[in-house]
């Protein structure tokens, strides 16, 4: 699966299907079995000279996410996370039993109505937060909502009461249970595992990088982040994950 492309937060709904089914410069295309159930999978290709050609039949999870979506100016990248894709097959979400997410109070304004981590998720980004959506269901609902809050006290995140997403995302991905949101506005990037339940800032600096003291069903609240010192990526920026 392949990440939203140029994404025009202010695109007009009746052109949001052809963004949505945008796939990456590599030519490779989307198996619509995983998402519409088809019997015999279809492939969308990116002809990259601008148009898309193939026969991917759009199903009730897109007109679903084109719902959600299409009328917000705050949607800033979208992905498609496949778990059957991961290393395992998978396999992970049915070992979670034991986290605090997997337990965590259902129906929610932050959380949705199931345990299981979806077989196959919607990752949306917006400005202050990231919302993880249950694509395995047509009405595409809320699963797990991220929140962006806090004060930087110019000290560190060691002494800042900062949520898990310590900066807002500009984009997401996901593999084998972690979910990555990069951050150009000076966060870094952020990596959620859902197995271990730890969560790390990477940085360019020592002071902004670290791991979120909670866990993630405490993701929401404002306990800040233990500071690491020997971890650091080379952009502060991130714009690709």
């Amino acid at each position: 699966m392949s990440n939203f492309e140029d994404f025009n937060p202010n695109i007009e709904k009746s052109n949001l299907l052809n963004e949505l089914t945008l796939v990456d410069g590599a030519g490779s295309g989307i198996d619509s079995d995983v998402i519409d159930g088809l019997n015999t999978p279809q492939l969308l290709r990116n002809d990259r000279d601008g148009t898309i050609s193939g026969d991917l039949l759009l199903d009730k999870l897109t007109t679903a996410t084109v719902n959600k979506i299409a009328n917000t100016n705050t949607v800033v990248d979208i992905f498609i996370y496949d778990t059957s894709k991961d290393s395992d097959g998978g396999a992970w979400r049915k070992r979670t039993q034991g986290t605090s997410w997997y337990n965590e109070t259902l129906n929610t304004a932050t959380r949705g109505s199931t345990k299981e981590f979806p077989a196959v998720a919607l990752i949306v980004a917006e400005v202050n937060n990231v919302t993880i959506y249950d694509a395995t269901d047509s009405t595409c609902p809320m699963w797990i909502v991220f929140n962006m809050s806090g004060t930087w006290d110019g000290i560190g995140i060691s002494t800042s009461n900062f949520t898990m997403l310590f900066n807002g995302a500009n984009v997401v991905n996901a593999l084998n249970g972690n979910v990555f949101m990069g951050s150009n506005s000076g966060g870094g990037i952020f990596a959620v595992n859902f197995i271990s339940e730890i969560s790390t800032i990477k940085s360019t600096l020592s002071i902004s990088s670290g791991t979120f003291r909670g866990n993630i069903a405490q993701r929401n609240e404002e306990i800040g982040h233990n500071q690491d010192t020997t971890v650091f990526i080379i952009g502060l920026l991130v714009n690709d994950v």
